[in-house]
């Protein structure tokens, strides 16, 4: 009876064994579930990283490449400045050596002619004939004289008849020579004059073109900074894409290890129920006598997881003063009406009348001057302006252009910020889910083991029992059997002597357990069993809880690490968010100051790019004009 009431709780206790295994099961089957889905999107969203880190790449690349060509379109356009440069200071050289030349020749023809009239001077009286005076007016010092005036000297000379007695007759000649020498040093002022405005005009344009040159260098120099930054950034691109797609594989990699764990346990779920069906049906066939409790399998352990005009001199050479002509006058009259007509000009036709009433000759030219001055005057103030807005346009594109290079610099680095924020972000989140599975893989763990535990310590306290009981019913009826074997013998030895007594046993009873199979057999097997339980289940208790120490430990370092990656993206990511806002406030300025440079442009537009060409033609017509009305009243 006893053995019976043993094998029904043996039996009910398996059945609840496998029944408790089932839920164990179902609970790690659930986890490997969710941990693979949640694994598959996180693999999912790694891949949608990757190709917009790519394409981040590829926009780093393609500005790198813009860059690069602005760069060397900066760099030729420096080469040729320096070229042009070079050229001109060449040329400026030539100039200035053929100015010195001639500037030399007019010292040296003034000075002659200063010498000559000296000379001439001193001999202005009459004197008796004492040989030929042709030869000693040739031999006077006129030596680096144009050649114009010796021509002029021998002319002279050659028209003045020899007398028997001299008189003085070169009065006419010093005039003349004083005529060139006054012609000579107006000349030569207005060589130096020429001179002076080529070297201001050919300075002001090296200035221009040096100006060029150094906003040409200022730009490559930002854009060379620029595209070092945009190195950089795509650097960091790179970097982030390594590691992303090391983070892939790492991820992929783990979610074929938990899924082949996953298969291999439910594989191993299938085997032990199949094994403890078996072991039920066994033991129903085995045993009939004892109960006895089931070992209880163990359990699994989960980890949670981008930027000269050169003035033309004019001068005019001097003209003596003398009385109006009335016939050049009149030609005077007819050429500015004329000219009045044909250019329909108002300052021409305003001199018609004051050039009618004049009497003299000196107020014509004085009033015609006047008019070139004014006119060149107006010219002069023109050019300024035109210079001035040559500079400031140049200085204003200069601006602007810094500022959109600025402007790409700010965009670019709040760019790559904000890119960097976002993933900073991103990876905290991750965390803060890898941190909340960890935690939940703990608490699960743990609450296993505690289960585990008490049951394993429920086995080896049964198991120890049963063998205890076991011993003693074995004890007990060895002692049974030694006892019963004794008393039959007595009796089967007296029957011997009755003749007539009916057959019955003739050997001693020794009761059932000398029988193969018998009681006995049976509670020794039941003993060993007992003691095997006992011995297995402390060796998957010892494991099991090295097992789960180890994993408490890895888990702590893991969630250390996670918190302090943790700490330190959302500090790297409020640094970078206040470096943002700076960047955004700095970009709004450079925004309004290529704003107000913009209103500056359209300002000059309208002052210096309005078209005065056929105003200006018009003024160099008046001016060409009355040169010649000087020119006529010269040649008069």
């Amino acid at each position: 009876m006893e053995g019976s009431t043993a094998s029904q709780n043996m039996v009910a206790q398996g059945e609840k064994d496998m029944q408790e295994e089932k839920i164990q099961f179902a609970t790690y089957s659930q986890w490997c579930t969710l941990t693979k889905e949640k694994k598959t999107q996180v693999i999912a969203q790694t891949a949608d990283a990757i190709e917009s880190i790519k394409a981040d790449v590829a926009k780093s690349t393609a500005t790198i490449e813009r860059l690069t060509a602005e760069i060397t379109g900066h760099q030729e356009e420096i080469e040729r400045l320096v070229l042009e440069q070079d050229n001109m200071t060449q040329v400026r050289s030539k100039e200035n050596a053929d100015f010195k030349a001639e500037q030399k020749d007019y010292e040296e023809s003034i000075d002659a002619l200063g010498r000559a009239l000296s000379t001439l001077q001193k001999q202005a009286y009459d004197r008796e004939q004492a040989g030929s005076k042709k030869e000693a007016l040739l031999d006077m010092p006129v030596s680096g004289c144009h050649r114009e005036v010796k021509e002029a000297i021998a002319a002279f000379i050659s028209r003045k008849p020899e007398v028997d007695g001299y008189e003085f007759q070169s009065q006419g000649l010093i005039t003349m020579l004083s005529e060139f020498k006054d012609k000579f040093v107006l000349e030569k002022a207005e060589l130096e004059k020429l001179e002076f405005e080529k070297k201001a005009a050919a300075e002001q344009t090296l200035a221009g073109l040096k100006d060029e040159q150094e906003a040409a260098q200022k730009a490559t120099d930002k854009k060379a900074a620029l595209k070092s930054k945009k190195l950089q950034q795509k650097a960091k691109l790179q970097e982030n894409l390594e590691t992303t797609k090391t983070t892939k594989a790492s991820d992929e990699d783990y979610l074929k290890e938990t899924t082949a764990t996953c298969d291999q346990k439910a594989a191993d779920f299938e085997a032990r129920q199949k094994l403890r069906v078996e072991e039920l049906e066994t033991v129903n066939k085995a045993i009939d006598v004892m109960s006895s409790a089931s070992v209880s399998g163990t359990e699994k352990k989960q980890l949670a997881k981008s930027f000269i005009q050169v003035g033309r001199a004019t001068s005019l050479a001097a003209l003596r003063s003398h009385k109006v002509d009335k016939d050049l006058k009149a030609k005077l009259l007819g050429f500015l009406q004329s000219e009045a007509e044909r250019l329909h000009s108002k300052v021409l036709a305003k001199l018609v009348a004051p050039t009618a009433v004049s009497e003299a000759m000196e107020n014509i030219r004085d009033t015609l001057e006047g008019v070139i001055k004014k006119l060149e005057a107006v010219a002069a103030d023109e050019h300024t302006k035109r210079e001035y807005c040559k500079k400031e346009i140049k200085k204003n594109k200069a601006t602007r252009a810094d500022k959109r290079a600025a402007i790409d610099e700010l965009e670019a680095d709040i760019d790559m910020l904000e890119a960097s924020v976002k993933q900073l972000t991103e990876e905290v989140a991750a965390l803060g889910d890898d941190l909340v599975a960890l935690d939940q893989s703990v608490a699960n763990a743990t609450d296993i083991r505690g289960k585990e535990k008490a049951k394993n310590n429920e086995t080896v306290t049964d198991a120890k029992a049963a063998q205890a009981a076991v011993t003693q019913a074995l004890a007990m009826l060895k002692e049974f059997y030694e006892k019963a074997g004794q008393a039959t013998a007595l009796v089967q030895t007296s029957a011997a002597q009755v003749s007539d007594q009916p057959a019955i046993f003739d050997a001693p009873y020794q009761g059932m357990g000398g029988q193969s199979g018998g009681v006995l057999g049976l509670l020794e097997v039941i003993a060993a069993d007992f003691a095997r339980l006992e011995a297995e289940t402390s060796s998957e208790e010892e494991a099991g809880q090295t097992e789960y120490e180890n994993f408490l430990k890895e888990s702590r370092l893991n969630k250390k690490q996670m918190e302090l990656d943790v700490k330190h993206k959302k500090e790297t990511s409020a640094e970078q968010t206040a470096e943002i806002q700076e960047k955004s406030n700095e970009l709004l300025e450079v925004q309004e100051e290529l704003a107000a440079a913009l209103k500056v442009w359209e300002v000059l537009q309208k002052e210096c790019l309005t078209s005065q060409k056929a105003e200006e033609e018009r003024r160099e017509e008046n001016i060409e004009s009355l040169k010649k009305a000087l020119d006529m009243l010269a040649d008069s």
